[in-house]
């Protein structure tokens, strides 16, 4: 995922002429490989909502959370990789994947520690 694409996320509909007006203005500079990510940009941007509206529509509702959590993994390893550089975000992203993925394995365990020891409380408070 390339900064344009995911500048275009934030965009409102009403910018989109002044990104086409800026693409023209960075053709005419000479900045061809920006003017055509924004041309690619506006054109997703127009395209894309068209396609996928449908699509969502018919896709149960646990596909689109599990879809949900990997654009939030996406955009987390985006922003850490922007922020860090991309080794250092790449391996604090693997480290906060592997906490998440071992808290994940052992929720079933401390559930049942909390319903052992909340079941231990009301029979103490009952006695």
């Amino acid at each position: 995922m390339n900064a344009f694409t995911l500048a275009g996320q934030f965009l409102p509909e009403e910018a989109l002429p002044l990104v086409l007006a800026a693409a023209g203005i960075a053709y005419i500079v000479g900045a061809r490989g920006i003017a055509f990510g924004l041309i690619a940009m506006v054109l997703a941007a127009i395209i894309v909502p068209v396609v996928l509206e449908p699509l969502f529509a018919l896709l149960p509702m646990w596909v689109l959370l599990l879809l949900m959590v990997y654009i939030g993994l996406v955009t987390l390893q985006t922003v850490l990789v922007v922020l860090f550089g991309k080794h250092a975000g790449n391996e604090a992203f693997g480290h906060i994947l592997a906490v998440f993925v071992l808290n994940l394995l052992t929720l079933p365990f401390h559930a049942m520690r909390w319903l052992y020891h909340g079941i231990r409380w009301l029979a103490r408070a009952w006695a």
